[in-house]
């Protein structure tokens, strides 16, 4: 990291700190999907086609 730091002038510190951002947004996404899966699989939500989705205005 300290290589590309000094390549492109950026701290080492704003690396750690956009992988840390990166990977938080990655587990939120996670957190989400699994929720919508859980709702799925409980009945409370239905899976429409991409055709219906565009179709029906809600």
């Amino acid at each position: 990291m300290q290589v590309l730091s000094a390549q492109t002038g950026r701290t080492v510190t704003y690396y750690i700190r956009e992988a840390i951002e990166s990977h938080l947004d990655d587990l939120e996404d996670i957190y989400l999907a699994e929720q919508a899966l859980e709702r799925l699989r409980r009945g409370e939500d239905e899976v429409l086609s991409a055709e219906a989705f565009w179709r029906d205005p809600v």
